[in-house]
């Protein structure tokens, strides 16, 4: 199938080519053609390319004319072609023939810069330029994005971001809004809670008196674990501020309505006690 997609066939070459069809290779006669995922291909498709490099020709699949073409190739791969190559995998002459000018881009959890900015281009292209009914996204939900590690890369955003403005129920997209899993939903929720407006003086400070309270537990409880601890506290306060509403303290804390609901029964949270009583501290 993916030869018969970059060479082309002729008629009667497989069941259903009632005709002859030009492949992307005769198509970019004189232009550039982009072959994604190169170290996917097999070994022997990685032949024939090696042949349109070299010699510059082909024949379709089925058929014995030799086709002449003059091509740029540009490819892309995540995968490590020199491990490849030393397993037997890739083709080192390939290899070589395509390493001419060599571009390497750093995963998007090392230039997390550029989350903002490709997260705000999706949202563009999503959605249609002149509706009425445009989602905006909120800082919280940039600060969601932009500490997730990202193991999928840009696609991984992109379809994040599709999938939120598919599925949100508001004019603005929030961090609960992305299903990130939970490492993604994990990493920035106490940045989420933090109080806005505050310098990092003040910030440090109370962070220091809640250390210090935790520290004071502990010496009464040595199986005191503080992060649950800590973890309780903010989702007892989420839900107080909320009156118990389970989708708005899930949102405030930037994780899912189910995250939420699973610390709820882990900590045996009451949530109408909750609403009714006041802080522990």
């Amino acid at each position: 199938m993916l030869e018969s997609e970059l060479f082309g066939y002729e008629r009667g070459a497989f069941t259903g080519a009632v005709a002859r069809k030009l492949g992307k290779f005769e198509l970019c006669d004189k232009g550039t053609i982009f072959l994604d995922e190169i170290g996917d291909m097999p070994m022997s498709t990685q032949a024939k390319i090696l042949r349109v490099l070299q010699q510059g020709e082909f024949e379709r699949v089925g058929g014995s004319e030799t086709i002449k073409v003059d091509v740029r190739v540009l490819a892309a791969t995540n995968k490590n072609l020199p491990a490849m190559i030393e397993r037997g995998e890739f083709r080192s002459d390939l290899y070589y023939r395509l390493n001419v000018v060599a571009l390497n881009l750093p995963p998007l959890r090392d230039r997390r810069e550029d989350i903002p900015r490709l997260t705000e281009y999706f949202m563009q292209r999503f959605q249609p330029s002149g509706a009425s009914n445009r989602a905006a996204i909120s800082r919280e939900a940039i600060e969601r994005l932009s500490a997730y590690d990202w193991p999928g890369n840009v696609r991984q955003l992109e379809n994040a971001v599709k999938n939120a403005l598919a599925t949100c129920k508001g004019p603005t997209l929030l961090p609960a809004d992305f299903d990130l899993g939970e490492r993604g939903a994990q990493a920035p929720a106490a940045a989420a809670s933090l109080p806005r407006g505050e310098g990092a003086g003040d910030l440090e400070s109370q962070a220091e008196a809640i250390f210090d309270e935790l520290l004071r537990r502990r010496q009464a409880d040595d199986s005191l674990n503080a992060f649950d601890v800590l973890e309780q506290q903010l989702i007892v306060l989420a839900l107080r501020r909320t009156a118990g509403n389970q989708l708005q303290a899930a949102r405030m804390l930037g994780i899912t309505r189910s995250t939420l609901r699973k610390r709820v029964a882990r900590y045996g949270i009451a949530i109408q006690s909750v609403v009714k009583t006041s802080p522990e501290w």
